[in-house]
């Protein structure tokens, strides 16, 4: 596994609270920040606009619209162990990505599961999503990154695998493999 190269242009600096206005290969602008209690309206509206196939990846089977666990396991975080950034574009508060990062401090992992809207893929957002949750999880000390993907969802497993992760099979035969990373 070869670790990650998490350069960081200027513009793309975290602030004090990890928000950050990051910009994609193709010169898109998403801006990101951690969810605040007052985002679960925005959350709910982004979590019905998603394709059941996406959903499906993203919760790894389930693709009800929205099921209040979810949603408050999305919101109520610590911003300690657990943390989730939200993307929306400039001049808009609709959220279009989301990316939540929970770590296990003990083992110095972090594990990351990232949602795209389907109207915003393809340009580049859950790539430079993924360099800033990479970047988040190595100031924090973890030294390895991982996400838990289904086998299918080859749109997700190209970005990662562009970015250096690797990929192995979970046993049981789900159709799951494991991404990771060193930080």
């Amino acid at each position: 596994m070869t670790r990650l190269d998490l350069d960081c242009p200027r513009e793309c600096l975290p602030l004090q609270d990890w928000s950050a206005s990051l910009v994609t290969h193709s010169g898109q602008c998403l801006l990101v920040r951690p969810v605040r209690d007052d985002d679960r309206g925005r959350l709910e509206r982004f979590l019905r606009h998603v394709s059941a196939e996406d959903r499906r990846f993203r919760f790894l089977g389930e693709t009800s619209v929205c099921r209040a666990d979810q949603l408050a396991a999305m919101i109520d975080v610590d911003h300690v162990s657990t943390e989730h950034f939200i993307g929306c574009l400039p001049h808009s508060d609709s959220i279009i990505a989301s990316a939540l990062v929970t770590a296990d401090r003990d083992h110095g992992v972090a594990g990351v599961a990232i949602l795209i809207d389907r109207r915003h893929k393809n340009r580049g957002f859950g790539f430079a999503l993924l360099a800033h949750v990479a970047r988040f999880a190595r100031a924090h000390g973890y030294k390895r990154l991982i996400s838990v993907e289904s086998a299918h969802n080859s749109g997700a497993l190209a970005v990662e695998q562009d970015m250096g992760f690797a990929v192995t099979p979970m046993p049981g035969g789900r159709s799951l493999v494991l991404v990771e990373a060193e930080l």
